[in-house]
């Protein structure tokens, strides 16, 4: 039998998908806020996305996917990113999200749009609340059991 993956945070056994941050595995739900918090976007913005969500493709869901993504390009533009052009997920997929999204991202991910810096490739997720976290190059997720 292998060897169980404990949660460096919480200290609960890990099922399934492992977070990996600076070799210390984690459940998605507790990746250290202070390392991945970049910011919030407009709650008001957020909420227009998640309305338009069911339509999937419409000019109204691009329009207001377009006025969350200035908040965000501002705000990691600051921190030195740019943003890869049309790189955006709307999540969780509709109507049905698949299994890895819930169990990753929460039920409360509205968004992910890519970013790069220095070379290096990093996904902002826009929570329900207008919350942003980065999910950064250093932080690898995967069944795979290094350190």
């Amino acid at each position: 039998m292998g060897s169980e993956r404990v949660c460096s945070s919480c200290g609960k056994a890990i099922e399934g998908r492992v977070y990996f941050w600076d070799g210390k595995p984690y459940h998605s739900s507790c990746l250290p806020l202070e390392i991945t918090k970049v910011g919030r976007v407009s709650g008001e913005l957020v909420r227009a996305v998640e309305e338009l969500r069911s339509v999937q493709v419409s000019e109204k869901l691009g329009k207001a996917v377009w006025e969350v993504q200035r908040e965000v390009d501002r705000i990691m533009e600051g921190l030195g990113y740019s943003h890869y052009p049309y790189a955006w997920d709307l999540h969780p997929s509709y109507p049905h999200p698949y299994e890895w999204e819930k169990e990753a991202y929460g039920e409360d991910l509205v968004l992910v749009f890519m970013y790069h810096r220095e070379g290096r490739g990093a996904n902002v997720l826009v929570r329900r609340s207008g919350e942003l976290q980065l999910v950064p190059p250093k932080l690898s997720a995967g069944p795979s059991l290094r350190t």
